[in-house]
Order: C-alpha cells, then sequence, then structure tokens
C-alpha cells in the first residue's frame, strides 16, 4: 500500500524523510497512520486498482429442500389421519 510520510521514520532498514512516498504492508500502513507517521491518502500508482466491491452475484436465491421435505411430512400425516382406525374385535 502507498503512504505518504508525514514526519521523518525509519522503515524496512532506511531513512524516509517528511513528504516521501513509500510502499508498506496494509498492516503496517494502518498501525503507522494511527500513531500518526504517514498518511494513507497517497495517490495511487497506475498499476493499482481502486477498491471495488465484489460482484453480485446473477444467480438466484438458493433453494433449501426444507419445502419439499415439510410438503412430505403433511402429506405422510395426511395419510395416517385419513387411515382408518384398527378395528378392534
Amino acid at each position: 500500500m502507498k503512504v505518504k510520510v508525514k514526519r521523518a521514520l525509519s522503515y524496512a532498514n532506511k531513512r524516509y524523510a517528511a513528504g516521501d512516498v513509500l510502499d508498506m504492508s496494509t498492516r503496517d500502513a494502518k498501525l503507522m497512520a494511527a500513531v500518526g507517521r504517514v498518511s494513507m491518502a497517497a495517490e495511487p500508482t497506475p498499476t493499482e486498482e481502486p477498491d471495488m466491491p465484489p460482484p453480485k452475484s446473477s444467480k438466484g436465491k438458493k433453494r433449501s429442500g426444507y419445502k419439499r421435505r415439510d410438503i412430505q411430512a403433511e402429506d405422510a400425516n395426511a395419510e395416517a389421519a385419513t387411515a382408518e382406525p384398527p378395528q378392534s374385535e
């Protein structure tokens, strides 16, 4: 991640002065920004793509098998209820 140095610092065994732009990991950039050493507002290079949300899926909502099982259970219950009770002798 490209960051702009606000105050002089050393990073990866190198010295950077205020105004320098350097590349560091996202984790380190967030930490350095939190302590006020760098600004994450550095201009992106042409090779970097802007952060975009992931594309929405074109597939519909996934169907679960619960509805089918419920219908089968209702059919089984209906058959049991309509069946004749056993005749006692």
